[in-house]
């Protein structure tokens, strides 16, 4: 039987307000990406919901023009929030906005299974896992969660960003099936 915190996940009314507030996400993203932008550091504290239930993308200190290949790193180290980097992120290859659709992934994996696809105490174990290991299935955490958004989900964290969906506006079809 699912926990009491996994069933918790799929109530219709949560599941609802998710399935909004990724649609307003994908919007902010298609906006931000036809701009030649890529975020770079899309995490659950840089969305914000306000009581209208209107979505607003936050902190965008590591955004970059496309045009701009001076690369990811700040005196050498990475920067954005780990969990949430695509590999090639981590590998230090140009970014597109893709990128930021691998992080809406982990996002949206983590809402629907309370946990993310890849845990680890350490940068370099996360690192590796990302790089060479496929996340647990989404219903298999989650026996009853959203087929749909699983699919989704399970796309957006694909390893080659050719593989996942190429824009926000196609996630956003997905998502409105």
């Amino acid at each position: 039987p699912a926990t009491p915190k996994v069933a918790d996940l799929n109530r219709p009314e949560r599941m609802g307000k998710l399935k909004d507030a990724m649609l307003q996400v994908c919007e902010a993203l298609a906006y931000i990406h036809g701009h030649g932008l890529v975020h770079r550091d899309l995490k659950p504290s840089n969305i914000m919901v306000d009581d209208d239930r209107q979505v607003r993308l936050m902190d965008f200190g590591l955004a970059k023009f496309l045009a701009d290949d001076a690369g990811i790193t700040a005196d050498g180290k990475l920067v954005g929030t780990y969990r949430y980097m695509a590999p090639e992120q981590i590998l230090g290859e140009p970014l597109d906005g893709r990128s930021d659709l691998y992080s809406l992934g982990v996002i949206l994996y983590e809402l629907m299974s309370g946990r993310p696809p890849f845990d680890a105490k350490t940068p370099h174990e996360l690192w590796r896992q990302v790089l060479e290991t496929e996340p647990p299935p989404l219903l298999a955490l989650n026996l009853h969660g959203d087929p749909q958004l699983a699919r989704v989900a399970h796309r957006l964290i694909r390893k080659e960003p050719d593989d996942r969906f190429q824009t926000a506006e196609e996630v956003y079809e997905a998502l409105s099936e």
